[in-house]
């Protein structure tokens, strides 16, 4: 969900784009957090799960690392994202292609 709010006489277009990045910031700092925690704690879940230690959690995240590096200007890797984890019966909800934005 996108919030708008009008600024537009009371603030500066120069104040404007400095509110904008600190949000974009404030944004990408919060989602790296994240992503962190869940990584961390997918090592982990594999660690319990099935015995991997440092190496092949390593490996594991290296290989995460890649696949989001190699497709993150790709506009339609979701779509093949969720087609193949369909395959695997793994059950995600669908991505909004729709409410994606590429930058």
């Amino acid at each position: 969900m996108k919030a708008r709010l009008s600024l537009s006489g009371k603030v500066s277009k120069n104040q404007q784009k400095m509110l904008q990045a600190f949000c974009d910031e404030q944004f990408h700092k919060n989602a790296e957090e994240h992503t962190r925690r869940i990584l961390k704690i997918a090592c982990i879940a594999l660690n319990e799960s099935f015995g991997f230690g440092a190496e092949r959690c390593s490996n594991f995240l290296d290989r995460v690392t890649e696949i989001s590096n190699k497709h993150i200007d790709d506009e339609v890797f979701w779509v093949h994202a969720d087609k193949r984890l369909e395959q695997m019966h793994l059950i995600f909800k669908q991505e909004d292609y729709e409410k994606m934005e590429v930058k």
